[in-house]
């Protein structure tokens, strides 16, 4: 998941669980790819389905997250940051940051409790992207279906929710492949030059208005300019 010199998995820390957390982590790239390429076709109405690919993206994000650090996590689309398996997740990331290699000159992080507290706040903030996207699954997919009102959902989603959505999902999964990245290599990725406060952004070299994206125009596969085989 990092551009430039490749570094493996670390020798302590068990390939299986970064296999399973690739797994989710590549079905949140295909809902992004798929739509982004569908934005290119704007005479089907459909932004409600597309709105529900960048949904699952942010899902699928997450809980590769959730994978990679073996936490337990719900079925369902939504996960509440406050939950007892959020909650362990943090507890998770921030206990595995223990392990990570970093220089205080390069990164600019004063000690290790600094480095916690970036980790635990970057995947706290994918969680509660995960909680408040989540919670819109069912209507973005079904619309109103009332005895008193009945309203398809590309009736009232249009092409300004989907462009939002899509942002956030592109936050978390940049998100999501810093966390595996910087966990199973033991080391903090890395940007020349650096447009974040931290690692766990300014991932991507895609060009664009908000996090490499621009929905319209684009002749590229997003997905691949940041994707990095572990």
């Amino acid at each position: 998941m990092r551009a430039g010199n490749e570094i493996g998995i670390r020798d302590d820390f068990d390939e299986n669980r970064v296999r399973k957390a690739q797994r989710e982590f590549e079905s949140a790239e295909s809902k992004i790819d798929s739509t982004l390429k569908a934005s290119n076709n704007r005479s089907a109405k459909n932004d409600n389905m597309r709105f529900v690919d960048a949904q699952r993206a942010i899902e699928r994000s997450t809980k590769a997250v959730f994978e990679l650090m073996e936490v337990n996590y719900p079925s369902e689309h939504t996960i509440d940051p406050r939950s007892q398996d959020a909650r362990n997740l943090l507890h998770a990331i921030s206990d595995a940051v223990n392990d990570i290699e970093y220089w205080v000159q390069n990164e600019g992080i004063q000690n290790n409790d600094e480095l916690k507290r970036m980790h635990t706040e970057e995947v706290a903030r994918m969680l509660f992207l995960c909680y408040m996207f989540g919670d819109m699954y069912e209507i973005a997919s079904y619309g109103i279906d009332k005895e008193d009102i009945r309203l398809q959902a590309n009736d009232f989603i249009q092409f300004s929710e989907y462009e939002y959505a899509v942002e956030y999902a592109l936050v978390a999964l940049r998100i999501s492949d810093a966390v595996i990245d910087s966990i199973a290599t033991g080391q903090l990725p890395y940007t020349d030059p650096r447009t974040g406060s931290g690692p766990l952004e300014g991932r991507s070299a895609v060009d664009g208005r908000h996090y490499g994206v621009t929905l319209s125009g684009h002749n590229f596969d997003p997905v691949a300019e940041y994707r990095r085989e572990l």
